[in-house]
């Protein structure tokens, strides 16, 4: 996402939990799990809230976003954020359609 301060590509389960890890350290957050879309089988759709604390600021914050996954032979190879679940949904062959209207 254009907003997000790191928006560079972390290659490889090393690189993805290195950057987990240090956004981990730097946020106090849970992610609450709404739905999951299921495209095909190497293409799902999380759609989540996050909930989050800064740690030097203590300021609350609460997002909902969409997580994209790719997958390779059972591993997630690649994982897509946006804000926008049309958007994800679409990314991955479903319709908006298939957003249910109440979330």
């Amino acid at each position: 996402e254009p907003q997000d301060p790191d928006t560079t590509v972390h290659r490889g389960p090393e690189a993805a939990k290195r950057y987990g890890l240090t956004w981990a350290e730097m946020m106090d957050a849970t992610i609450e799990v709404r739905e999951i879309f299921e495209a095909s089988d190497d293409q799902a759709v999380a759609w989540t809230r996050i909930e989050s604390r800064g740690r030097l600021s203590d300021a609350a914050a609460g997002q909902d976003y969409a997580f994209i996954f790719k997958l390779c032979d059972g591993l997630v190879v690649r994982v897509q954020e946006t804000p926008d679940k049309r958007e994800a949904l679409e990314a991955v062959g479903l319709s908006g359609q298939d957003a249910h209207a109440d979330s």
